[in-house]
């Protein structure tokens, strides 16, 4: 599994690293995601994150490459990125919501597509778009938690993808990493099905 991280600060960001890759959780790779000058200097040296940008212009791509990024999550399905992200040999995993909006991604070459905001569609939704498009791996993003995860991946989804339900602002400030640790632990059992 692997889960997101908002980099701000390295010392910050080694502290959720740790509570997500405890011995109770186990989750082998995090995500580290945000500002792109920002996020490399902390995950490069770390064997436990995975780099990945939601790049919003054209070469953030590259950056996250040269890196060490493994895969790319961007917010739509612009296939400029999309086939960037091949060319660069990382994995894409561009944004979309409507069936045709998923498959326009499908062919221009992800490798995964997210589809956000899954909450406001549910699980019922992802379930009746996976019928006709079930050679697709989806991915639920968005207003995903404890209690929806399940719900999703045996709605047919591949994986979900979390971010400040688990990796909360409020914890971190108070250096509760521990409650980051339990919600990840929870995200686990809701997901084994």
């Amino acid at each position: 599994p692997s889960a997101p991280v908002a980099l701000q600060r390295a010392d910050v960001y080694r502290a959720v690293v740790d509570a997500l890759a405890s011995q109770e959780v186990g989750i082998g790779k995090v995500r580290g995601c945000g500002n792109v000058a920002r996020v490399y200097g902390h995950v490069r040296a770390d064997d436990r994150a995975a780099v990945a940008v939601q790049p919003d212009v054209i070469g953030r791509d590259d950056l996250a490459a040269g890196a060490g990024a493994q895969f790319i999550i961007s917010p739509d399905a612009d296939e400029a990125v999309i086939s960037r992200t091949r060319e660069l040999g990382l994995i894409s995993i561009p944004g979309a919501l409507t069936p045709t909006e998923i498959k326009a991604a499908w062919c221009a070459g992800a490798d995964f597509v997210k589809v956000f905001p899954a909450s406001a569609m549910g699980p019922a939704y992802l379930k009746a778009v996976r019928a006709p498009l079930s050679h697709i791996p989806l991915m639920a993003v968005g207003g995903v938690n404890e209690q929806n995860a399940g719900d999703f991946i045996r709605a047919g989804c591949c994986g979900i993808g979390v971010g400040g339900n688990l990796v909360n602002k409020e914890w971190i400030a108070a250096g509760e990493f521990e409650k980051i640790t339990a919600s990840a632990a929870e995200y686990l059992r809701a997901v084994r099905i």
